[in-house]
């Protein structure tokens, strides 16, 4: 991992573009070159043109607001909400080097400053598909809603999501990285923050959910049912039983803290195979490798011809409350997560776990 301590140094908050047009994403990405590569941002000095529109909503009345332009505001409930950011974020721009890029990549510094809180419909990805509200609206744009830099607000089942998710698709590895904090919520059976479910309570989550408040089968091999108000991801197997209360000895998998975690947290979801036929999911909070299961066969929970939520499901008490300032999704390894994670670490100003 040595050689990755100079990507780690080099990595650059640097300027990038995502905008649609003909309903094809394009995306500037940075140039990397050299052994500690120089990150550029692809844009000309003196361009100050952001380049990205967001669309804002107060319920009611639907505008497109350019960084500098007007906008409708919503109801004003959060102090976090109305107040500038404090600390100036980039977007992250992630070097090649034959690494894959993410399936999904969502980044509130991305965004332009929406200034005081508004209604974000939709929260268009840096790369990925484009993702449509819940019915119950988009999520709230933040200035500084994660650790004094922006993030959207998610409360009361807001949120967005993608119908047709087959692109997230993943055979026997993946890596999420996520900025977020979350509110314990005691009670409830789980606040979702990525999954891939339809969100029935009878299919339960068939795919990778990450989630606070996680209620979820442990340890593998068991038909415990726990419920905590730690954080994770949950992998489901095969199909939910039909009495969900009695799951079966290989209902999922979950790498889950036991305890609350306030944030802000740096989330690193990794599933890799270790030595075949064997697999490794492994749970990193701020740095620290925090839960690690490893199986003895391969295993696959792509959840796939299921919907991707954000945020959300068609069950209100699943709602995720609290903010998410960044998620990467990737559907093979990368193998340089841990400079990801550190470039993380500096770019939200969360301090490593100990």
């Amino acid at each position: 991992m040595q050689g990755l301590q100079g990507f780690s140094r080099g990595w650059a908050l640097c300027r990038c573009l995502a905008f649609f047009g003909g309903g094809a994403l394009s995306v500037l990405f940075a140039a990397c070159t050299g052994d500690d590569p120089t990150l550029t941002s692809g844009k000309d000095a003196g361009d100050t043109d952001s380049g990205v529109d967001a669309s804002l909503n107060d319920g009611s009345v639907s505008v497109d607001a350019p960084a500098d332009g007007p906008g409708v505001e919503t109801s004003v409930t959060r102090p976090e909400c109305v107040r500038a950011a404090t600390v100036a974020c980039a977007p992250t721009v992630l070097p090649t080097g034959g690494q894959p890029a993410p399936k999904l990549h969502l980044d509130a510094c991305a965004l332009p400053d929406l200034g005081v809180e508004r209604e974000l419909i939709p929260w268009t990805p840096v790369v990925g598909p484009a993702l449509a509200n819940a019915p119950t609206g988009g999520g709230i744009y933040c200035a500084a809603g994660f650790n004094q830099r922006p993030a959207v607000r998610f409360q009361d089942s807001r949120g967005y999501q993608l119908a047709s998710a087959s692109a997230l698709d993943y055979t026997d590895s993946l890596v999420l990285v996520a900025a977020l904090s979350y509110e314990q919520r005691p009670g409830v059976p789980g606040s979702i923050i990525f999954s891939r479910s339809n969100g029935t309570a009878s299919t339960g989550f068939p795919g990778p959910t990450l989630a606070g408040n996680m209620t979820y089968v442990a340890p593998f091999g068991s038909t415990n049912i726990d419920a905590a108000p730690g954080i994770g991801m949950q992998f489901r197997l095969g199909e939910r039983p039909a009495n969900p209360a009695a799951p079966t000895a290989t209902d999922s998998i979950a790498v889950v803290t036991t305890d609350y975690r306030s944030g802000p947290l740096i989330v690193v979801v990794r599933v890799v195979p270790s030595t075949s036929p064997m697999q490794k999911y492994e749970l990193r909070i701020n740095g620290k490798l925090e839960k690690q299961v490893v199986l003895d066969d391969v295993f696959t929970s792509t959840g796939a011809g299921e919907m991707l939520r954000i945020g959300h499901t068609s069950q209100a008490e699943n709602a995720f409350f609290g903010y998410l300032g960044e998620l990467m999704f990737f559907t093979s390894d990368r193998t340089d997560y841990l400079a990801i994670e550190t470039a993380m670490l500096a770019k939200w100003g969360v301090p490593r776990a100990n």
